[in-house]
């Protein structure tokens, strides 16, 4: 199982959407996929759940978030098992931690989105338990059990349900700040990836989330030191690492000529985005790059699969709770949407494909055991992706060449040899 945490100090980049057709992209490839919503804005939970799940589930956690103690003596144990039996929040399920009480004798079942993808939800009281990750944190060095416990929360959470449901994937989906909760959230996981609008606010955000990360690994360090390992179940890696970054929701450029660029940008955001890679490598600490090979700091992951804006895609998928490929086959489309889907049918689709390559090259950034996986199934990917690609009777789908969303060179050469045998 991998942890990893999505995050940029900037919002606004996507990050949402970012996350959510990811997972789904995931889960459709035959991956099982967590996601943890620790946002108080809760931006994941709205997109992935219909309104009136939300609504009843805050509402039965409700007498219980203020003292869960108190809360369960108040319920009777028997409507207490009742509500610890359906999904619920991550804020209820981390309460006992924060209340400082026992904690529950089973697992909350997660929440299904579809099949492979479940969530737990967030929820906007969340929001203390920033307060008490800040005002525990100095336990942590002195070896307090209740600090050393709210700070590893995240974690052992992850590891309790992947070893409950088989996940290969835990996301976190965190807030846009530099707060305590995303410093846990980001330090404890596997790896991070920064989404990115290529504009100047952005470029000024990952020089914010540079310094950030190299004030935080210098702290788990000091931590990891004064502790001298023991702790190391509950904290054990405790280190910032850097997956990669992605050029997201990007305006593509026009016109063909003189301004043409590699990525398709307009002049405007090309010039950003050539200046993240400098600012990643002047800001981020050495410890946040160890792991990641040095050409690809440089490229964003996927190269362009995803990079240029969805337009109102996105908004469509987010209003009907789906992954942009699913909303043209989905039977209960309302009525005044029907003809926008048709007639943009094949722009939908695509996004399947495009994010699919995005995940592929995502997952070969994470070691060998991950980019084998992938190699054993990216031919019937690529020949799924022709096939679509070769049959649409749309000019702007003809002209798509997915060489252009591979950056990963052994990816690339898997794609090489298949389109040297098929095509």
């Amino acid at each position: 199982m991998k942890t990893i945490s999505i995050f940029n100090n900037k919002g606004g980049v996507g990050k949402t959407t970012l996350g959510y057709n990811v997972a789904a992209s995931l889960s459709g490839l035959g991956y099982k996929v967590l996601v943890v919503d620790l946002d108080p804005q809760c931006n994941f939970t709205i997109y992935s759940i219909g309104e009136s799940v939300i609504e009843k589930l805050w509402e039965e956690e409700e007498p219980y978030i203020p003292d869960i103690a108190k809360g369960r003596a108040l319920a009777g144990e028997a409507k207490f098992k009742k509500i610890l039996s359906k999904p619920r929040s991550v804020h209820f399920i981390l309460k006992p931690i924060q209340d400082g009480s026992a904690g529950f004798d089973e697992l909350i079942p997660p929440l299904e989105v579809r099949e492979n993808f479940h969530i737990i939800p967030g929820r906007p009281s969340m929001y203390s338990y920033e307060n008490t990750i800040s005002s525990r944190w100095n336990g942590v060095v002195g070896s307090d059990p209740l600090s050393i416990r709210t700070i590893s929360a995240f974690r052992k959470l992850a590891e309790d349900y992947s070893n409950e449901y088989e996940y290969d994937f835990v996301f976190f989906d965190t807030s846009p700040n530099l707060g305590a909760m995303n410093k846990v959230a980001i330090s404890t996981a596997d790896g991070f990836i920064v989404p990115c609008l290529p504009d100047l606010f952005s470029l000024y955000g990952v020089k914010n989330i540079g310094a950030a990360i190299a004030e935080w690994n210098e702290e788990f360090k000091t931590i990891n030191y004064v502790l001298k390992g023991k702790y190391n179940d509950e904290l054990p890696r405790a280190q910032a690492k850097l997956i990669g970054y992605l050029i997201y929701n990007a305006k593509k450029y026009s016109n063909r000529g003189d301004n043409e660029n590699e990525w398709d940008l307009a002049i405007g955001h090309y010039k950003h985005a050539l200046q993240i890679p400098e600012a990643i490598r002047a800001s981020m600490p050495e410890s946040a790059l160890v792991d990641l090979e040095n050409e690809y700091v440089d490229l964003p992951i996927g190269n362009t699969a995803i990079m240029h804006t969805h337009n109102t895609l996105a908004g469509m998928a987010q209003s009907y709770k789906l992954p942009m490929w699913d909303i043209p086959s989905y039977e209960f489309l309302d009525e005044d949407d029907q003809a926008t889907v048709r007639g943009n049918r094949s722009d939908y689709e695509v996004t399947k494909y495009k994010y699919q390559f995005f995940v592929m090259n995502m997952l070969a950034r994470l070691g060998d055991e991950h980019l084998e996986r992938v190699l054993s199934y990216a031919d019937e990917v690529f020949q799924d992706c022709y096939d679509f690609i070769g049959s649409s009777n749309k000019a702007t789908i003809r002209s798509l060449d997915p060489e252009d969303w591979v950056n990963d060179e052994r990816l690339k050469d898997k794609l090489n040899e298949f389109l040297e045998e098929h095509l």
